[in-house]
């Protein structure tokens, strides 16, 4: 028969069992878990599950793995701060994508000037604007241990470790910095818009014009999530993803 019991009663040895797996399954098949990771913790905490544990000499046990009945967290305490931990997971998918969208121009530029140095005139100053854009959003400085400057990957990661290590409703002003966040992505957006749009086109144009180079290509978010590449661009199944930490994982 299956005994109901508190997580809490649960011994410390098997919560970071728990915890040791899922830091293990999340190294060896990579960041394609990370979104699934608040869901699959609000799944396991939020319903009533039996496991049966089978021991060497096979004896059998089991337990059903809930929240305490006198958690000083509501349902509702949980339901937000799951929410507002997805907000960030997303924000920092889609700073990711940003990041190597531009990056994947700059990178396809460059060889333009490779093969054509008299094209430097043209693509160099829009290399240098991509770059110094990339660098306001992420810092790729350092030993990754201490970072001397705090970008948006960077607050965006802070906060994100700082609301998934309280098990209930995110502060007030947490739940603000995500807005305030979000706001600032937006900025960034405009100014993907602008490189990709007005500023790639009329290079394009120009590369195009005598049928020598492809046109500079920009990577869709759906070829990011994929793992493809665009054109001669980053091939995102090798992207660095250390670029954009999530503490608390």
């Amino acid at each position: 028969n299956s005994e109901s019991f508190d997580y809490d009663s649960i011994p410390v040895q098997v919560h970071q069992g728990f915890l040791n797996v899922l830091e293990a399954v999340i190294s060896q098949l990579g960041r394609t878990m990370v979104p699934f990771v608040p869901t699959f913790m609000s799944v396991v905490f939020n319903l009533c599950k039996t496991y049966e544990v089978k021991g060497k000499d096979e004896y059998l046990t089991s337990f059903t793995l809930k929240y305490p009945d006198k958690s000083p967290y509501t349902a509702e305490d949980r339901k937000v701060q799951l929410e507002t931990t997805m907000r960030l997971y997303r924000q920092t998918e889609h700073l990711a994508y940003l990041f190597a969208a531009q990056d994947g121009m700059a990178q396809q530029a460059k060889v333009v000037v490779q093969k054509n140095p008299k094209m430097g005139k043209l693509v160099t100053p829009f290399i240098k604007e991509i770059e110094d854009q990339n660098a306001s959003l992420v810092f790729r400085g350092g030993d990754f241990y201490i970072n001397t400057e705090e970008k948006l990957a960077e607050q965006i990661s802070e906060l994100y470790g700082q609301v998934t290590s309280y098990p209930g409703k995110p502060g007030t002003a947490q739940v603000e910095r995500v807005g305030s966040l979000d706001a600032e992505l937006k900025s960034a957006d405009v100014k993907f818009e602008q490189l990709k749009n007005d500023k790639l086109k009329k290079i394009n144009t120009t590369l195009t014009a005598d049928k020598l180079f492809e046109p500079i290509k920009v990577l869709s978010e759906e070829e990011f999530k994929k793992g493809e590449g665009a054109g001669g661009g980053i091939k995102q199944k090798n992207f660095e993803w250390r670029y954009f930490p999530l503490k608390g994982l």
